[in-house]
């Protein structure tokens, strides 16, 4: 009976360490695959820094570029406005001398009628005065 006790205590032992042997095998082969995942995962965020670096500096340069394109894009836009009030001030200058240009052609119409009349009035003139010189002429 106690050779059947040893029996089964010595059974139970070698179980024990089979089964401590079977889960130090498992956590050893879980450490490496952990270990495994930990230097790629180091790995991944090595490059993922290395990218975020390079993305940050693109960022930086874009955001320069931008603002120097924003400042231009004011110039221009001011420059723009400028050149719009000079283009509204000599389209008002082009009206006004239009508007005097279309008064003085009809102030000439005017005196060029006024002219013929009075040349025509001097021409009635000289045939009077031709016919009066005519019969002082005679009368003399």
């Amino acid at each position: 009976m106690e050779i059947q006790g040893l029996r089964f205590e010595l059974e139970q032992a070698k179980r024990n360490e089979q089964m401590t042997g079977n889960i130090l095998n498992a956590q050893k082969a879980r450490h490496e695959l952990l270990a495994r995942d930990l230097m790629s995962l180091s790995e991944q965020a090595s490059i993922l820094k290395t990218e975020s670096e390079e993305l940050t500096a693109e960022s930086s340069q874009q955001s320069e570029a931008f603002a120097t394109s924003q400042v231009r894009y004011s110039s221009i836009d001011d420059e723009l406005t400028i050149k719009r009030r000079e283009q509204i001030a000599v389209g008002q200058t082009e009206s006004s001398l239009d508007a005097r240009a279309g008064s003085l052609s009809a102030q000439k119409a005017d005196l060029e009628s006024k002219i013929a009349d009075e040349e025509i009035a001097l021409s009635e003139l000289r045939e009077k005065h031709h016919e009066f010189e005519i019969r002082r002429r005679k009368v003399m």
